[in-house]
This record gives structure tokens, sequence and C-alpha cells, in this order.
């Protein structure tokens, strides 16, 4: 059997891995941002701005109020609590690698960048809840380009992992030919056979046929590697 048909490349077992490991981040960060929400101090915030993008609703778009000056405390609790449940992330996404890293960072330096808008009172609340609709589309666009050059990364890893399986292959059965012979010579009474390298080669069904030694062709059957004379 050749090697490449061996177990699975570290490739595969890496996106198996970090796959496992963005899920458990992305559960993460959901559970701490609800929990966040669900503070009953934070009433004003659910009223004004729901968790999940598709419960925005035309209130929400369009609300032009702004935060009250008696809620900044409330506000800046609120915008705290939300940039530990990044960091929570961040820390379960680091061994992911920088492509999903970079994603995660840019996302977040918007998000918090339109929440200190708001409790600056710089916008209105619609404006922030439109600011989180733009967020959260681009955002999507960004993870899937990241995802896209995390993939292309692994296949390339992948790839190259096969390549080296199927020259040590080759390798291997270059030695166990060259062991045949050896073993046919001596079986012979000292009689070693010419040989000749034959290199490796594709069959027309893509059957990948690895490099090997044979014998010369010639009129004798008995100085093969398989012969019983």
């Amino acid at each position: 059997m050749f090697l490449s048909a061996c177990g699975t490349t570290a490739a595969q077992r890496r996106a198996s891995e970090f796959g496992q490991q963005f899920q458990t981040a992305s559960a993460t960060a959901m559970n701490c941002v609800q929990q966040v929400y669900e503070k009953p101090e934070n009433a004003e915030v659910r009223r004004r701005t729901p968790l999940r993008i598709e419960e925005l609703t035309d209130f929400h778009i369009r609300d032009r109020s702004r935060p009250r000056p008696n809620d900044g405390e409330m506000l800046a609790t609120w915008d705290l609590d939300m940039q530990e449940c990044y960091k929570q992330t961040r820390h379960q996404l680091e061994p992911v690698g920088q492509y999903i890293l970079g994603w995660h960072d840019e996302t977040t330096r918007q998000y918090n960048e339109a929440r200190t808008q708001l409790l600056q009172g710089a916008v209105s609340w619609g404006e922030y809840n439109r600011r989180r609709q733009e967020i959260y589309t681009a955002s999507n666009e960004s993870l899937r380009q990241a995802q896209a050059q995390f993939n292309q990364e692994l296949e390339a890893a992948h790839a190259s992992e096969m390549r080296s399986r199927q020259i040590a292959a080759g390798i291997a059965l270059i030695l166990l030919g060259a062991a045949a012979g050896a073993a046919a010579g001596y079986a012979g009474g000292g009689y070693y056979p010419p040989t000749q390298n034959v290199s490796g080669y594709r069959r027309s069904d893509g059957t990948y046929v690895a490099p090997y030694i044979r014998t010369r062709p010639d009129s004798n059957p008995c100085n093969n590697f398989s012969s019983r004379c």
C-alpha cells in the first residue's frame, strides 16, 4: 500500500480541529453577549438595539433619540462588558490562525468604535443600529474571504504532504526492489541479474505507479526477480 493512502494529512486534521475551535468560539461569544444583554440594568439597551440584527425593526432604524445623560454609567458598563466578550472570543480564536484573527479584530474595532460614538452622543440610536447592520454585512463578507484564504493555505499544505508521501512511497519501493534483487542473486548462487530503474508514471485510468527496479528485458526468463528457475 502507498504511504499516501495511510491516514489523514496534518492539514486535514488541522482543518477539523480549527473548525471545531471556531464553532466553540462563536458559541462562547453569543452566550457572553446574551448574558450582557439580559442584565436587568440593560433594559434600555435591549429596547433601543436588540441583540440580534434580524430583530431590528423600523422603530430601531428610525429612532432619532440619543442616550440620556443619566444612562451614561449603565452604557459605559455595557460597553466594557461587550469588550470583555470580544476578548474572550479572541482568546479562543488564537489557535485558528492569522486570517480569522484579522477578521475578528477588524470587526471588533468597528463595533467598539460605533458604541463609542453612541456613548459620546455623536450618533442617535437609529444611526447606531444602521451602523450595526453595515458592520454585520461587511463582517460576513470579510469572514468568507478569511475562510477562503485559510482553506487555500490548508489545501497547499495538504497537496505538499501528499507529494512527500508519494516520493517516500517511491523510495520505499526502490529499496524493496533492490532487496528483492539481492535476495534473488544470493539464492541463485551469487548471480546478480542486470537491473534498470523505471520512473514513476500514471496509468490511463489515473492510477499512480511509483518508481521501481526491474531486470533488464532479455530472452532469459530465469534471471527475472520473480523467476523460479
